[in-house]
């Protein structure tokens, strides 16, 4: 499963590895170009896609009114999917689970052992990690937050660290709203292993030459890729 995701100018892109009996395997850009000549509505998802979603708040009509107009600009189809808004109290339980993990250490981060079976749905939710203990007033340290850079691993706060590390309400949505997709489309059942789908944020600029960049890109990933961020880099 691939999955392709951006964020204004930045482009996200997420791939299952497809296996075949020789192991990994990656359709080279030729198979993709003769498979949007020999069908001209791939090219309503960008050729290489079976489904895109653009990831856009409810009450952001405006983005979504500027969205329409790329898609149709450049003959895209895709499906709104609303993202998770900053004041969700959901946003409240993920922080103060967060929080609650970090301060007990009752349990670390690990990788499930094995994938469930293939008809059993799949969750990316740890059991129990929203069933927290009570929080009592005033016992949280005043410091925020700071985002984790890999398992297990977080820095202590700083009053000289950029403010992209600071876990905040509103990364703590986005992530939410992403790994929504992410289930959504992890238990699609109409999906094959080796299908693609592209899932944008409605703040996108995408330019009219996106076939060609794709092409430069897809040609230089490495046959066992799983995940390629197209982004500003974080320090």
């Amino acid at each position: 499963m691939i999955l392709l995701t951006g964020s204004g100018f930045i482009l996200f892109l997420l791939f299952q590895a497809i296996f075949n009996d020789e192991g990994h395997y990656l359709p080279s850009w030729s198979d993709f170009n003769a498979l949007r000549i020999s069908d001209p509505d791939r090219n309503a998802t960008l050729a290489v896609a079976e489904k895109i979603y653009v990831l856009s708040l409810p009450h952001r009509s405006d983005r979504r009114q500027e969205m329409d107009k790329l898609k149709a600009a450049l003959g895209l189809r895709w499906t709104y999917v609303d993202a998770m808004d900053t004041k969700n109290k959901l946003v409240g339980r993920i922080l103060d689970s967060v929080w609650v993990i970090r301060a007990t250490n009752d349990y670390l981060f690990t990788w499930p052992a094995d994938m469930p079976p293939p008809n059993e749905r799949i969750s990316p939710w740890s059991p129990g990690f929203l069933s927290i203990p009570d929080i009592a007033p005033g016992s949280r340290p005043s410091d925020p937050m700071v985002c984790a850079t890999e398992n297990n691993t977080v820095a202590s706060y700083d009053l000289d660290l950029p403010e992209v590390r600071i876990l905040t309400p509103a990364r703590v949505a986005c992530w939410y709203s992403h790994l929504s997709v992410i289930e959504k489309v992890a238990n699609d059942r109409s999906l094959k292993n080796d299908d693609v789908v592209i899932v944008l944020e409605d703040d996108l600029d995408m330019e009219r030459d996106i076939h060609t960049r794709l092409r430069h890109v897809w040609t230089s990933l490495p046959k066992d890729w799983d995940m390629v961020y197209f982004g500003m880099e974080i320090s």
